[in-house]
């Protein structure tokens, strides 16, 4: 099956040009996606996503990605859950150390008790 045939164009990753001003834009986007079946049967499935824009001001021609709000949150969120699980574990460290150390200074002290009676 064609790509003409499921309707695959380059519409499906550059959206129509919008010109403001003298500043043209034309948006793009990646689409994945994949079909399959038998003869008689197809089926066709696909996502897009926003990837940026061209920006085209006079002689001028830029690329503006895209900020995937997700991801950036994402990546904000697990990096809070490591910096927190790590200061987790130095305090549970710590806490052990201060407890080893206070039963060190206990059993010397019983040491001392019990060589002075």
């Amino acid at each position: 099956m064609g790509a003409e045939r499921i309707g695959l164009t380059t519409r499906q990753v550059f959206g129509d040009p919008v010109e403001r001003r003298g500043v043209t834009v034309v948006p793009a986007a990646v689409f994945v996606g994949g079909g399959g079946g038998e003869p008689g049967h197809h089926g066709f499935g696909g996502i897009a996503r926003p990837l940026g824009a061209i920006v085209i001001e006079g002689d001028r021609v830029r690329w503006l990605p895209a900020v995937d709000v997700t991801k950036v949150a994402v990546g904000i969120g697990t990096a809070v859950a490591v910096f927190a699980a790590a200061r987790a574990l130095r305090r549970r460290r710590a806490r052990k150390a201060l407890r080893r150390e206070s039963e060190e200074l206990r059993q010397g002290l019983d040491d001392l008790v019990s060589e002075g009676s």
